[in-house]
């Protein structure tokens, strides 16, 4: 029995890179087959995302003259090259089940569904995502009615950056249900129901009056999602050679003064008081001294006289 072995090899290759981007690109399970709920991206744009997407948080210490952080500013590269297919990608992201990024990324302490609020500002994406998170609500909402809400990925965390996400980008009927099945989730005997943040508006007048402000003020800025990479890769930062890494120790956190010490006068330039001239006292505050002391002097002896 004669054996095609090339032919065999092909074969196997071919099936094996159609498993690969059938696994990449099929609707997770939880959409049960709803694959319009999702946008069109090319797979790589997703496995680019996966890399940059934990890499695009700038510390609170970072000071804005500096040059950026290598992993930031690759991670920035890579998004403004993908323009509005980074988005779209990080809508699969948080659609994969099970997830392919981590629950949550113990270096930078970002749970999976921070990806939704990373998109809150770009109202070019709120069609996909506003259906996605009213189906994944729904089957929150079964699972919880099955009893198996705690048996799964679905988070406090994640319900309330949905709840978020929908106050801005949502109807009023997408709000009022999320307020109403996190309602029965706190009153449940639930784990995530124990870990939802209490509702702090002392009625739900003032519950919803809040969140309409906030949905006012945030649509008057909304932008693509690279739009605020593009500006840090754009932004001029003066007084400092790009790379000269070293910078970093010279400026202290939370603070815009050198720890250096200042460099000296050049000649020619305008003066500047020395350290030992600002802390010398002035002759005049010597006179001041001696001339109180004579006058103390002089009223004794015209005492005694007296």
């Amino acid at each position: 029995m004669s054996c095609n072995y090339p032919l065999i090899i092909r074969w196997a290759v071919a099936l094996t890179l159609a498993h690969s981007l059938h696994a990449q690109t099929t609707a997770p399970s939880w959409l049960d087959g709803r694959t319009d709920l999702l946008p069109d991206v090319p797979v790589q744009a997703i496995d680019e995302m996966r890399k940059a997407w934990p890499n695009t948080m700038l510390s609170d210490t970072y000071d804005d003259r500096l040059p950026l952080p290598d992993d930031f500013q690759l991670a920035a590269e890579t998004i403004v090259r993908l323009g509005d297919n980074a988005a779209k990608a990080m809508i699969w992201m948080y659609a994969e089940d099970p997830p392919r990024l981590s629950y949550q990324d113990f270096r930078t302490g970002r749970t999976k569904s921070k990806l939704i609020v990373d998109l809150i500002d770009d109202g070019n994406v709120a069609k996909w995502l506003v259906p996605l998170l009213r189906h994944r609500l729904a089957w929150a909402e079964a699972v919880f009615r099955q009893g198996r809400i705690d048996q799964t990925w679905f988070s406090a965390d994640e319900f309330g950056d949905i709840e978020g996400y929908l106050a801005i980008h949502g109807t009023d009927e997408d709000l009022r249900r999320a307020y109403q099945l996190q309602d029965e989730f706190r009153a449940s005997k639930t784990r995530i129901g124990s870990l939802l943040y209490p509702v702090t508006e002392a009625t739900p007048e003032q519950r919803w009056q809040n969140a309409m402000f906030r949905r006012q003020s945030r649509l008057k800025r909304l932008e693509p999602y690279y739009a605020f990479f593009k500006r840090n890769l754009e932004m001029k930062r003066p007084g400092v050679p790009n790379g000269d890494h070293a910078a970093l120790q010279k400026i202290t956190p939370n603070s815009n003064q050198p720890i250096s010490e200042p460099p000296s006068r050049a000649p020619g330039s305008s003066k500047t008081q020395s350290s030992s001239d600002m802390h010398t006292p002035t002759p005049w505050s010597l006179i001041v001294v001696l001339m109180v002391a004579a006058l103390g002097l002089l009223w004794l002896l015209l005492k005694r006289r007296s």
